[in-house]
């Protein structure tokens, strides 16, 4: 598929005639003429790709990088397809080994991997939905936090019950996916790590400003309660829009929410377990707060007792 520069004149044309004033027309055709070039450069992929898939749209890219939406050519499958550049220093491919074991349910499943002598490729399932940067643009209400929360858990308790543990590391909005049918899904696990027990740090620093637990920046090994760091974070960005926990309140989370952003590892929750036990009784406050604010409201309603006044003349 490619598109000419004939196509994109007569493109912008139709955009005229619909009453999109310039600016629109030249945003179009400049977005138009960057997809028309990359498809051009479909031989920068590996062949086996190419030749299993066709390349649809550019979903992200960065200096690492390439995110695709592709579609297989026998099935009509759509995948998402991982393109790192090799001569990256930070280039890992244990993210297809990390897909392969644990595709399933909170995990998309690895579909294939191919290279080139300058670029591998990861295919991994597509998930409709949208990730929570854009699924919780609105904001969330605490209930919906905990939940998204508590199916975090259970993703993460299966990462974390691995021998040696896997550690995802990069936990935020853009790494979840509300899908379509309301499950909810960790991606993106390229910085994960398995734990070496023993070490002083981790090899290399990495993950995402706010989101990331102190010991991500060089000041111990992450561990566990790295994860349960970020998912804090994450839950207080899903209710109040901030990542710098204590500027607003998160209700009847908050109290779960600081165990788990504690600067020091050994004051958080020390398994997701235990954090699926502080969004329990966190929902349990929840549901018990509810019931006494309805109580005094229909208290509230009901008329006061008065004693009866005598009748003239006598006692009751």
């Amino acid at each position: 598929m490619f598109i000419t520069g004939t196509e994109l004149t007569a493109f912008a044309a139709v955009l005229r005639t619909q009453g999109h004033g310039p600016a629109t027309v030249v945003k179009y055709h400049r977005e138009a003429a960057a997809f028309a070039a990359w498809l051009g450069e479909e031989e920068r992929y590996p062949q086996g790709l190419t030749e299993r898939c066709e390349l649809l749209e550019l979903l992200s890219e960065n200096s690492r990088g390439e995110t695709l939406l592709v579609r297989e050519r026998d099935s009509g499958r759509l995948l998402v397809a991982k393109c790192r550049q090799k001569a990256g220093v930070d280039f890992d491919a244990g993210e297809a080994e990390i897909l392969r074991r644990l595709g399933g349910p909170g995990v998309p499943a690895l579909a294939g991997a191919y290279e080139s002598e300058t670029m591998y490729c990861l295919l991994r399932e597509y998930i409709p939905g949208e990730t929570l940067d854009k699924a919780a643009r609105g904001g969330m209400t605490e209930a919906q936090a905990r939940q998204i929360g508590l199916s975090l858990c259970r993703v993460l308790r299966r990462l974390h019950s691995q021998d040696p543990p896997i550690i995802h590391r990069d936990i935020k909005p853009q790494n979840v996916v509300l899908g379509e049918d309301g499950r909810v899904w960790l991606i993106d696990f390229d910085i994960s790590r398995r734990y070496s027990r023993g070490a002083p740090a981790d090899t290399v620093i990495s993950g995402t400003q706010d989101f990331a637990a102190p010991e991500q920046y060089g000041f111990s090994q992450t561990d566990c309660r790295s994860d349960i760091f970020s998912l804090g974070v994450l839950l207080y960005w899903l209710v109040t829009g901030r990542t710098k926990v204590g500027e607003a309140s998160a209700g009847s989370l908050d109290r779960c929410i600081r165990r788990c952003t504690a600067f020091d590892p050994e004051r958080r929750y020390r398994s997701v377990a235990a954090v699926e036990r502080g969004l329990r009784a966190a929902e349990a406050s929840a549901l018990l707060e509810a019931f006494f604010v309805r109580l005094r409201a229909e208290r509230g309603k009901r008329p006061k007792w008065r004693k009866p006044s005598a009748p003239p003349g006598g006692d009751l």
